[in-house]
Formats: structure tokens, C-alpha cells, sequence
């Protein structure tokens, strides 16, 4: 099996080759989107970018293979529900040489699709895409000390050949810290004192994660002074580039925007709220974060001057 390089690290190129991987079911979920528009859309408009559109791709991620035959280090997948086959895409990543870390998956049917208007979802969708394309670019390497292995609920859903090939663990992502960043030797712990779980500890000087306790919420993220924890996916790099490019991103049919953040456990409510929920609206763009809670008020603020309205749920 192929590994994945989990150590490499560093700021990454700006316009670092991006695979799109679009789920064909998604012009039929809902009240649907334009795939084919999407693929050409980011064709023309997103620098460095592969789009391609597969029939099934929320239950049987294969098509990662594709994403690492161009050549790239970076995905964006863009699925029909939250209840995809993440254990399947950890491990096709995997064994093509892929980070998992490094594929940016887009709940494009709970966010797009109830959107009345199937042009509006698209345009919609457009941002959502080009967001989820600027936060993968962010993304500057993990470790192995971010990822931490769980047996998956009986209930995710997986395609019936990996029932029997896949192996049944997963992996969450979980914080680590940098040490040549960290204070703690300053008598700094503040992100030992926010954590809900007792899972920093400090050792002498210096601060230990206890990756058995780290569910991943990242409250201490946002409460670093010096940005020495890490937790891919949340770091504030990925979340002001996914930002900036809802609010920036030019050729979309959508003049109001607001950033809505979005903890990880509301999306299943938003997507069986239906077209009575906020799921529906155009203008609310989400920033799916692991806890609402790890938003710190200076992230706030930065989308305020930005002219953007902001919500939590």
C-alpha cells in the first residue's frame, strides 16, 4: 500500500493543483444542482483546478485514484449528505498516496440543494466549492499525531464491497503542539484551562496532548495566543482563506453573503430542516467548524469589517 506523507510541512504553493471530485446524484438530490455548470465554472475560474463529475461518488470514493493520477496533493470532494463514506475515502486516500487530511469534503446536498431555485443552489454552490478549494490550499502538511484511529458507528454507511475489504478502523483528526512556538515554559496555559475534555496536560515545560481524551473540538485553537496548537482543518490559515473566498469570490450571481459557522453536530439538523430551514437560503454560506465554541471573537470581527453578517449555529 502506497503511504501518504504525513510529515511534510510548510507553507504550501498559492495555486497548488486542486482535484474536484463532484457527485453526479447531486442533480438529483433536493431540488438539484447544475453539476455539468459546476465543472465548467471551475474550469474557467479557479486556477489550477481538475473538475470531474461521478455517478455514485458519496458511497464509493474510488475516483480518488483520478485525484492522484493529475498529480496533485489536494482534493475537494462534493458529496450529497454529511453521511457519506468517510471511512471508504480515509482508506482510497490512503492507499493511492493521499493525505486525508489534505480532501477538503463539501456537504454540497445539505447546504445547495434546498435552495428553491436549482440556478441559485448552483451559484451557491460555486462559492462553496471555491472556498473548500482555498482552504485545501492552506493546508500545510499534518502528522501522525493528529490523527487518532476509532471504530466508526455500524451505522455509517459504506458500499457493500467495503463491508468486507475495508479495515473497520478511523481516524479522527486531534490537536497537537508545536513546540518551538509554545510559551508554556512562560507559565502560559490557556489552552489547557479551556479544554472540556482535561486532555492537555501540562508536562514540566511543556504542554501534552492526551490524544485518547481530544475529541478534535478546538477550543484550544482559538485560545492559543502564539497559534501553537494544530488541528488541520481548523487552523486559522484554512478558515481565513475559506472565508475570504466567500466574501471575495468574483463571477457568482450572489450579492449578499453571510458566514454562518456551523458546528459539525448541527449539519444533520439543517439537512432534515428541509426547505423550511436555513439550509434553504442563498445568502447563509457555511463554515463548518468542529465546535462553535473554537470561533474566537477576533474571527468574528474579521468578518464584520469585511461587510459580511455572521451567525453561529
Amino acid at each position: 500500500m502506497t503511504e501518504f506523507d504525513l510529515t511534510a510541512r510548510g507553507s504550501p504553493p498559492e495555486r497548488a493543483t486542486v482535484a474536484i471530485l463532484l457527485c453526479r446524484d447531486l442533480e438529483t438530490t433536493g431540488n438539484g444542482l447544475d453539476v455539468d455548470e459546476l465543472c465548467r465554472w471551475l474550469g474557467e475560474t479557479q486556477e489550477g483546478v481538475q473538475a470531474r463529475a461521478v455517478a455514485g461518488l458519496c458511497h464509493a470514493p474510488g475516483e480518488l485514484a483520478w485525484a492522484a493520477a493529475s498529480g496533485t496533493r489536494r482534493a475537494v470532494m462534493g458529496v450529497c449528505s454529511r453521511e457519506y463514506a468517510e471511512r471508504e475515502m480515509q482508506f482510497q486516500a490512503r492507499m493511492v498516496g493521499l493525505d486525508p487530511l489534505a480532501v477538503e469534503v463539501v456537504n454540497l446536498g445539505g447546504f445547495c440543494t434546498l435552495v428553491p431555485e436549482r440556478g441559485r443552489a448552483t451559484e451557491k454552490a460555486k462559492l462553496l466549492l471555491a472556498a473548500a478549494i482555498a482552504k485545501a490550499r492552506a493546508y500545510s502538511g499534518g502528522g501522525t499525531e493528529n490523527l487518532k484511529p476509532y471504530f466508526p458507528p455500524l451505522s455509517q454507511k459504506v458500499s457493500r464491497r467495503a463491508l468486507f475489504t475495508l479495515p473497520p478502523i478511523q481516524y479522527q483528526v486531534v490537536a497537537s503542539i508545536e513546540g518551538q512556538r509554545c510559551v508554556a515554559d512562560t507559565g502560559c496555559a490557556l489552552c489547557v484551562r479551556v479544554c472540556p475534555k482535561g486532555a492537555l496536560e501540562r508536562n514540566g515545560r511543556n504542554i501534552w496532548v492526551n490524544k485518547a481524551r481530544c475529541d478534535g473540538c478546538g477550543l484550544c485553537v482559538s485560545a492559543c495566543p502564539v497559534q501553537a496548537v494544530r488541528l488541520p482543518g481548523s487552523l486559522l490559515d484554512q478558515l481565513e482563506a475559506q472565508i475570504t473566498a466567500l466574501l471575495e469570490t468574483d463571477g457568482v450571481g450572489l450579492r449578499e453573503r453571510r458566514i454562518l459557522f456551523v458546528c459539525q453536530g448541527s449539519v444533520q439538523a439543517i439537512e432534515q430542516a428541509g426547505g423550511d430551514g436555513i439550509g434553504a437560503s442563498v445568502s447563509w454560506l457555511p463554515v463548518e467548524v468542529p465546535c462553535a465554541g473554537m470561533v474566537s471573537v477576533g474571527v468574528f470581527l474579521w468578518c464584520v469589517v469585511r461587510g459580511a453578517a455572521v451567525g453561529v449555529l
